[in-house]
């Protein structure tokens, strides 16, 4: 996921930076480009904040169902938490530009004069995108990181268990159970 992200927030960066190039030109197909250009930049910062915050749900959701399965630790989930939490603050950060842009933006295509406001709006837009994109990206890296460590702690807990429960010692009848204590089908004893 954080390759398609850094895919994802280059490209709506390069299309900020489109939509700008498009709103400092001169002529009445240039404002009209700028203003559709613009209205897809903004879709597409708000399309890249859904995905990054479902990926973060559902990842979230995966290690709490490993870590009350295996009975690991609690600490993947706190870091879990504590990573969607500065998610869900970088994202709101993100949003709020792209509120600006687009109201400053209203009164700027009405009146077709070039206005300070909305021009300030999107420089302030690109610098926050590029910083909260960075962010971002190094949360989910993390957040990744953290599955796949917890995933490989809870793989090797449940070849434990399998381990203990099939040994002929552990069990005197040599039969298969499985991590969870329950005997598997092949098995005579009770």
């Amino acid at each position: 996921m954080p390759r398609i992200f850094a895919c994802l927030a280059i490209g709506e960066i390069l299309v900020i930076f489109l939509a700008g190039g498009l709103g400092l030109a001169k002529g009445e197909n240039a404002s009209n480009q700028h203003a559709a250009v613009g209205l897809f930049a903004l879709l597409l910062a708000c399309l890249i904040q859904i995905v990054a915050f479902t990926y973060l749900t559902v990842t979230g959701k995966m290690i709490t169902q490993v870590v009350h399965l295996a009975r690991m630790a609690l600490d993947p989930l706190r870091e879990s938490k504590r990573i969607k939490r500065r998610s869900t603050f970088l994202m709101a950060a993100a949003v709020m530009p792209i509120l600006l842009v687009a109201a400053t933006a209203g009164t700027h295509w009405r009146t077709g004069a070039f206005r300070w406001g909305h021009f300030l709006a999107a420089v302030l837009l690109f610098g926050v995108h590029v910083c909260v994109f960075v962010l971002e990206y190094t949360l989910l890296v993390a957040n990744r990181d953290l599955l796949d460590r917890t995933l490989a702690d809870y793989s090797e807990i449940r070849e434990r268990r399998l381990h203990s429960a099939t040994s002929p010692a552990a069990n005197g009848q040599g039969s298969e159970a499985d991590p969870t204590g329950e005997r598997l089908h092949g098995s005579s004893t009770p």
